[in-house]
């Protein structure tokens, strides 16, 4: 079980949402509001960057570090959590780091399944085992430097003759050249005997630069120290690899021949996980910060390359009720929505998925008559069917976005009869599409702000719409509020998504993107690095087994097969924003591509091709469900109603996590 830290607010939500899933008959649970979760270490701890190791107190939005598979991550969220008790937390290669007690671990059950719990709960494991193993990382991938001296060579000289300390560019180098400073400084002081691979130094500083390099690159290393017979202090780096490895920290034929002998024998080092073998509390309390990361795990590395984590408050409502993963049903009514789930480490899917098969049934008219065409065959059209029942296993359906889903598809949910709980935000839009059917009279309404969100002045502009109180013009940290004037080209190009509140507009920011800003000379083919948004769900294609192809997910495109083109369809490789990774040879509808925005996309969603739209510009309701580091808003005024502008604006200001410009 996870001891998060919560307000007060989210403890009596927790303590409400148990007594309904114990004592209460009502089959929907609703919670409306949402407030972010974390891990808190020290500001001094310093974390391993692609520009070298900063201070988690100097660290921004928007910066990268790495995740545990030693890839870089961007950090999306910053909360500050003040003054919290210290933890020191250490490892079976001596490594350690600094937490909170609330701090969240990855680690590895009795099974070989990844849990996770706090420091303070890792500290009652540890009274009843030896140790607790949690994942490693694996080598961390540095941009490659140009150096003048090749690092093999400066590998030797720094081992000859006076054990001198590296240069610090040369810890930073990508994983070959880091692989290759190590073969330097092994075969001048390397050694294998009895099968166990050391590096015996006169100085200290250089064994630890050692072990940092051999950290970074997915090992594990220790250090122990022992007099010479001039009773000087020596130091014998000790390393943990595989024996079928430990030919590659050499160069040196006759070394790596040794090492190569070993390579038939049986292999007992693990390196996929390392042990934590202490848990002591400090005595004293140090200013914490915890980080939000877009990777979906959500894992990050801190000091000593140790793989520390976050998790989400829809995991810690079902862990408090106790249920394991595969009895609880996560979904959202968009693709996109469900996504996003799945990129917090949530199995989660589109409601229409979990309830709905799609097949092919006869076409009626109004007055129930069979549809013929001119053969004489009776017509087929795609619709979505209500399953008969779901898996047995599932006892709970959690629905995210909750405001987004409509009347028939909510009673179509519940006509299952498996308790719901409804996760959303009464503020946002209703459905674009019939009638919102949850949250209008939610259970619990969370309205306490978190304090790590107190001066976010995205929080803080979200909530003067809802206090109807004036959005001023003004800059506000990384955000402001600028006259239709004052908006110029800069803040269009810099920003990862311009939103409007109709299609219209949408459409001709879209043509000056594509026609002004950019200069694009063939303006009847998509070009290679253009902004699309996907606009129908494919659940046979996906990138890493969790990202899907959906309605609503945007990015870039990446290749452009003309040669495919035959006037109907053509084939793309598509990036979404967030990722390097690519889905390749779409084959995309072009007259949806360049059709006029606004039409109905129903009919699409069964269609034989994918279907994209451009999507410099999106509405803030294709927007909902998702959000982008820097959004610029359109405030379109004219033709709302008071409680559907209030709501457009409220929706709008929330899709951004770093920063907004409004133009008013």
């Amino acid at each position: 079980m996870m001891s998060i830290e919560l307000n007060n607010q989210q403890i009596y939500a927790l303590y409400d949402i148990e007594n309904w899933w114990e004592k209460e008959k009502n089959q929907v649970y609703e919670i409306s509001g949402a407030a972010g979760t974390g891990k808190a270490q020290p500001i001094s701890t310093m974390i391993p960057t692609p520009t070298g190791p900063k201070k988690l107190g100097d660290l921004k939005v928007g910066e990268y570090i790495f995740d545990k598979n030693g890839k870089e991550t961007k950090i999306l969220g910053i909360y500050d959590q003040g003054k919290r008790d210290v933890y020191r937390i250490t490892f079976e290669d001596g490594r350690e780091t600094f937490a909170s007690k609330e701090h969240l671990w990855n680690y590895y059950t009795k099974d070989g399944d990844i849990d996770t719990k706090t420091t303070e709960e890792l500290i009652d494991k540890l009274k009843a085992y030896k140790y607790i193993d949690i994942p490693i990382c694996s080598a961390v991938e540095y941009p490659t430097k140009k150096y003048k001296i090749d690092p093999y060579l400066v590998g030797v000289c720094t081992g000859v003759p006076y054990d001198m300390k590296i240069q610090e560019e040369y810890l930073y180098g990508d994983s070959s050249q880091r692989r290759s400073l190590i073969q330097g400084l092994f075969d001048v002081r390397g050694q294998i005997k009895d099968g166990k691979l050391t590096y015996i130094t006169r100085n200290f500083e250089l064994a630890a630069d050692i072990r940092e390099i051999l950290f970074s690159l997915g090992y594990k290393a220790s250090i122990t120290i022992y007099l010479n017979h001039g009773n000087d202090p020596c130091y014998t780096l000790h390393v943990e690899c595989k024996n079928s490895e430990k030919h590659k920290f050499f160069k040196l034929e006759r070394k790596k021949l040794t090492a190569l002998s070993l390579c038939t024998a049986p292999d007992t080092v693990d390196n996929t996980k390392i042990a934590i073998q202490a848990i002591v509390k400090m005595g004293y309390q140090e200013e914490m910060r915890c980080l939000y990361v877009d990777n979906p795990e959500h894992l990050y590395l801190t000091n000593d390359f140790i793989v520390t984590h976050n998790t989400t408050l829809v995991k810690y409502f079902i862990e408090r009720i106790g249920l394991d993963k595969n009895e609880a049903a996560y979904v959202a009514f968009s693709g996109k929505a469900a996504m996003q789930l799945a990129r917090s480490g949530l199995p989660a899917r589109t409601i229409h998925s979990l309830i709905y098969d799609h097949e092919k049934v006869k076409d009626l008219d109004e007055d129930g008559h069979v549809q013929y065409d001119s053969r004489g065959n009776v017509k087929l059209k795609w619709q979505f069917t209500l399953k008969r029942r779901l898996p047995k296993e599932i006892q709970l359906i959690v629905v995210d976005e909750a405001s987004m889903v409509n009347a028939d598809v909510a009673k179509d949910l519940l006509s299952f009869g498996i308790p719901v709980i409804a996760l959303g935000d009464l503020n946002q839009l209703p459905p674009v599409i019939g009638s919102p059917f949850f949250l209008r009279n939610p259970n619990f309404i969370l309205t306490e702000i978190m304090r790590q969100a107190e001066n976010d002045p995205i929080v803080w502009l979200a909530n003067r719409v809802l206090n109807d109180e004036p959005l001023d013009y003004g800059v506000y940290g990384k955000s402001c509020v600028i006259k239709k004037s004052e908006l110029n080209d800069y803040f269009l190009k810099s920003a990862d998504v311009v939103l409007t509140g109709t299609n219209k507009l949408r459409a001709r920011i879209n043509d000056l993107f594509r026609e002004t800003l950019y200069n694009i000379r063939n303006l009847d083919t998509p070009q290679i690095g253009e902004k699309i948004i996907c606009r129908k769900n494919n659940w046979n294609r996906s990138i890493q087994d969790y990202i899907y192809l959906t309605n609503g997910l945007y990015g870039f495109i990446d290749y452009v097969d003309i040669e495919s083109f035959n006037g109907k369809d053509l084939k793309i490789d598509f990036r979404p924003d967030f990722l390097n990774k690519k889905f390749k040879n779409l084959v995309i509808d072009y007259k949806r591509l360049f059709a006029p925005l606004g039409q109905d996309s129903e009919n699409s969603t069964f269609a034989r091709h994918e279907q994209f739209e451009f999507a410099y510009a999106l509405t803030v309701h294709l927007m909902q469900g998702s959000q982008a580091g820097k959004v610029v808003y359109l405030d379109e005024r004219s033709g709302w109603d008071k409680d559907t502008y209030k709501r457009l604006q409220y929706t709008a200001i929330t899709r951004a996590q770093e920063s907004i410009i409004i133009v008013r």
